[in-house]
């Protein structure tokens, strides 16, 4: 039985994008759950287990943020971290669908793609 070539071009760009998409955000919850938290995440847990409006030297929406994750296993940092993985995920649909209003579908989705590279959506 003959092997058939594979062509790049019978890949569509949303099946890349969402491929991607997903080994990254796999890649974020496996770091997430393996990786203690570090000294300002425990200040932010600690912070939201006595939620206060004003804090001096902390933003209520954080401490605000941490307790939600926290509410689900208080010891277990992906529970810590899972809204802000999830906020972060939204980043590139968020782009995706601001782009499509200027631009073609093709273009949206690539802008989309493009967050995927940026380093400070690795982990958040």
């Amino acid at each position: 039985m003959p092997v058939k070539d594979i062509n790049i071009k019978d890949f569509s760009f949303s099946a890349v994008f969402l491929i991607s998409f997903t080994l990254l955000l796999l890649l974020k919850i496996m770091l997430a759950s393996i990786l203690d938290l570090y000294s300002d995440e425990i200040f932010y847990w600690q912070a939201s287990t006595i939620p206060a409006i004003a804090y001096s030297d902390l933003p209520f929406i954080t401490a605000f943020l941490v307790g939600i994750g926290a509410s689900l296993d208080s010891h277990n940092p992906l529970a810590v971290r899972a809204v802000f993985i999830l906020i972060g995920s939204s980043i590139p649909f968020l782009v995706y669908w601001l782009a499509l209003p200027i631009t073609n579908k093709k273009d949206a989705l690539q802008s989309a793609f493009l967050t995927l590279c940026l380093p400070l959506l690795l982990i958040s």
